[in-house]
């Protein structure tokens, strides 16, 4: 096997940093040198959010983020910029409060989701600031 060593990879006619594309079925060596592979794009988290819910709901940083709808207390649908391929995509959510001990998502469809706190088993929705949350699957 070679092995390329390069300051600098462009695109014949591309210019510094551009134009370089991964295609979905490229794979990377698992950490340690072992020969276990792992494929770059399904890899890769593909929406990210920071909500603040208190007051007026507002992002505070996004990625792959269209909009941001308030639709109740504790409760934020979120709209994707691109879609994504099944609504059985998996999420990761957390949200800084000490009051609340619950929080969940529901993807509605391959094009939204929405995050909502809530106290664990007293079924009582809480605004928070700071609810983030983070998105991996394969987009449309």
């Amino acid at each position: 096997m070679s092995t390329i060593l390069a300051d600098t990879v462009r695109k014949t006619g591309g210019t510094l940093g551009v134009d370089i594309r991964i295609k979905n079925s490229s794979l990377y060596e698992s950490e340690g040198g072992t020969s276990v592979t792992q494929n770059i794009t399904q890899s890769l988290i593909k929406h990210w959010t920071i909500v603040d819910q208190s007051g007026t709901t507002q992002s505070l940083g996004s990625f792959n983020q269209s909009s941001i709808t308030d639709v109740g207390v504790g409760r934020t649908n979120l709209t994707f910029t691109n879609n994504f391929a099944s609504a059985s995509a998996q999420c990761i959510t957390a949200f800084n409060s000490y009051s609340v001990d619950g929080s969940w998502y529901q993807l509605i469809s391959t094009a939204s989701y929405r995050l909502t706190a809530y106290m664990e088993g007293a079924s009582t929705y809480y605004d928070v600031d700071h609810y983030s949350g983070q998105i991996t699957g394969d987009l449309a």
